[in-house]
């Protein structure tokens, strides 16, 4: 990351055996890092190291603005017994 850009912020949530080393990595890498465990000595541990806690997970992100909002597609595929392929696609949104 450039010293120019802004830096990102990144959630985890669950500071187990995998959470907890994705978790230094990011902080290794010069992210702001957000983090939630049920754990308080987990989460207490990744403060230390440089994490900011949150008491719930909701509580890690601002609210959505207009802006901010997108649609997303999911596409989804099935294969009938036939061997063809049928393709469709739902729109949700955010």
């Amino acid at each position: 990351m450039s010293g120019t850009e802004p830096t990102p912020t990144v959630g985890v949530i669950g500071l187990g055996i995998m959470g907890g080393e994705m978790a230094r990595n990011l902080v290794d890498g010069g992210y702001d890092l957000v983090v939630n465990d049920v754990d308080r000595d987990a989460v207490e541990t990744m403060v230390e190291y440089g994490a900011d806690a949150r008491s719930s997970p909701s509580k890690s992100r601002p609210p959505p603005t207009s802006s901010s909002r997108r649609s997303r597609r999911a596409s989804t595929s099935t294969r009938s017994r036939s061997g063809t392929t049928d393709s469709s696609k739902a729109r949700t949104t955010t």
